[in-house]
């Protein structure tokens, strides 16, 4: 189907809510015709300059707009302070997600007829996702792209990241292209980031890495990710994670497996699914990986309303 069939098919409305205070700012796209849906799903972005209601290449507007030609209403959202939305500025961390504008977005649907919730985040958005959604008991399932499972720690840049999960070979890389290079020379902030990354790498190699990190390697999941995941399969809700094959976050999701991680994907077998597809998610930098990752929110939607 062509964008065009597609867009003629749906509504974007534009929508402060909620009503009364009127604090965030998304876009509620709806079916222009036929009933809609009573499973609505809510699109939750990553934090970035700007709006967060679009994604990278209006990937959400896209995604947005084919699910509701399909009957689905969804919405997409600015978190307080990005944006059309209102309140301070936006706070970009993963221990305080955005739990309180993901609830809001959830009355807004019911108030389109909408009574069950299909939630897609990526990176921060996940971490709302899965917080959020331990709040909600109407929740069809939980699909999410990329999500961190630990917390960087605060100011670090994700040194702590690249020092316990990029290989050695990659950080080479890295430390030798002409980009690089010409960084280093040029700022001391970026000299003081590498110097980082590799005592962090030397530390990580030796067992003195940062704090989560146990002997042998083992990394442990945040209880801000893993919490909620616990309380969510134990409700029987269905999840679907996805990570690029190259993702940073997905070698980190694979060490947080070694430890309770693993006993919960244990225990919730195929209601908690893990899949990868090629290249990186994280940053959706290339159209293919923005093209992949909504044909997985599709048919991810499609499953849980089957």
């Amino acid at each position: 189907m062509t964008t065009e069939a597609v867009q003629s098919r749906v509504v974007d409305q534009p929508v402060f809510f909620p009503p009364d205070e009127k604090t965030y700012f998304g876009f509620a796209t709806l079916p222009a015709e036929g009933p809609a849906s009573t499973t609505a799903v809510i699109l939750l972005s990553g934090t970035h300059t700007g709006s967060t209601t679009m994604g990278r290449n209006r990937m959400w507007v896209k995604a947005a707009r084919t699910l509701a030609g399909r009957g689905y209403p969804t919405i997409r959202i600015d978190y307080a302070g990005l944006g059309e939305s209102l309140s301070g500025g936006p706070i970009y961390d993963l221990e305080l997600p955005a739990v309180h504008a993901f609830n809001e977005a959830v009355e807004q649907m019911r108030s389109y007829g909408a009574s069950r919730f299909v939630v897609v985040g990526t990176c921060f958005g996940s971490r709302t996702a899965i917080a959020g959604a331990v709040e909600q008991r109407d929740i069809a399932g939980l699909l999410l792209l990329a999500p961190p499972v630990r917390n960087p720690t605060k100011g670090d840049g994700g040194t702590d990241h690249l020092a316990l999960y990029a290989s050695t070979a990659d950080l080479a890389k890295r430390a030798v292209s002409m980009r690089t290079i010409r960084k280093l020379l040029r700022t001391k902030k970026a000299r003081s980031v590498a110097r980082r990354v590799f005592t962090g790498k030397v530390q990580a190699s030796l067992g003195r890495g940062p704090a989560g990190e146990g002997q042998g390697g083992a990394t442990d999941a945040a209880p801000g990710f893993l919490e909620p995941i616990k309380r969510l399969v134990q409700r029987g809700v269905p999840i679907r994670i996805v990570y690029g094959e190259s993702d940073i976050f997905w070698t980190e999701f694979q060490k947080a497996a070694e430890g309770r991680l693993g006993q919960i994907l244990e225990r919730a077998g195929d209601l908690m699914r893990v899949e990868t597809v090629p290249g990186i998610i994280r940053g959706f930098t290339s159209v293919r990986i923005q093209e992949a990752c909504n044909q997985h929110v599709l048919d991810f939607v499609e499953e849980c309303t089957r």
